[in-house]
């Protein structure tokens, strides 16, 4: 398992793989609540940032359900 796949784990993501083309490269997981496709630079990517960024859109999914 690469550095990445292990914090995207630790964080709670699920893993979907590596965006490389642009400017930096991305590593892509999905939030396990909602499916959503979440994106950290490699340069930036902790557990940390993974679970916030999930818990972050998880907060934005709920209330874009509740508005419908």
């Amino acid at each position: 398992m690469n550095r990445a796949m292990r914090l995207v784990a630790e964080g709670g993501g699920i893993w979907v793989g590596m965006q490389d083309g642009g400017a930096l490269p991305f590593v892509l997981f999905n939030s396990p609540t909602t499916g959503s496709t979440l994106a950290l630079t490699t340069a930036e990517i902790t557990a940390e940032k993974v679970r916030a960024k999930i818990e972050a859109s998880d907060r934005n999914f709920a209330k874009g359900r509740k508005q419908t």
